[in-house]
């Protein structure tokens, strides 16, 4: 698929937990999942990877809830090992559009599923739409151990552990990427642009 402009655009900004580069897409709505597929597809090569899917990174007016449960039920069908978790965070609401914290909290999940690269092509049926973090393995691991360490890392830790981090939200036709590895002519090579 090859129906879209890819834009990779390097971000000012030196916060591990923010994405070094933007990589944007212009696609019809209804090919922008085809299409975040086909892009991670490339970003991944052959290797494995981690997906993580949290109430707390899914974007616009999806509801949590049901987004991580759906994305449970089809790693469940999968037979993929993952770990599932609540986490508490603090609640948020907007006035006029605009995003404020609240005092109270909420209990979100939060799925870690290791896809290998054998599952990949099946991947595409349930690949989270409205947000969801990636981390490609330089190599084929432990799924089960490396869940676990993944968990366990900070932001920065897991930048530095896995070859790229992607952040990506087909409803926004978006990714965010992170890699201690790669340079933006590395991600120009492998993207193809």
């Amino acid at each position: 698929m090859n129906d879209y402009r890819l834009k990779l655009t390097k971000l000012d900004n030196n916060n591990s937990s923010a994405p070094q580069f933007s990589l944007t897409y212009s696609v019809k709505k209804t090919l922008s999942i085809e299409a975040g597929y086909d892009i991670l597809s490339r970003l991944k090569g052959d290797n494995d990877l981690i997906v993580e899917v949290s109430g707390s990174i899914i974007l616009g007016n999806a509801s949590p809830n049901k987004v991580t449960s759906d994305f449970l039920r089809n790693t469940r069908g999968l037979n993929l090992e993952f770990e599932a978790k609540q986490k508490e965070i603090p609640s948020r609401f907007s006035i006029f559009g605009i995003p404020l914290l609240n005092q109270k909290t909420e209990v979100i999940d939060e799925i870690f599923a290791y896809i290998p690269n054998e599952a990949w092509n099946k991947f595409m049926s349930f690949m989270p739409v409205h947000g969801a973090r990636y981390y490609i393995t330089p190599k084929p691991e432990n799924p089960k151990e490396l869940i676990g360490k993944t968990i366990r890392m900070t932001e920065r830790e897991r930048a530095e552990n896995f070859d790229l981090t992607v952040y990506h939200a087909a409803s926004l036709c978006q990714f965010g990427l992170w890699s201690a590895i790669y340079g933006e002519d590395d991600l120009k090579k492998i993207l193809g642009i």
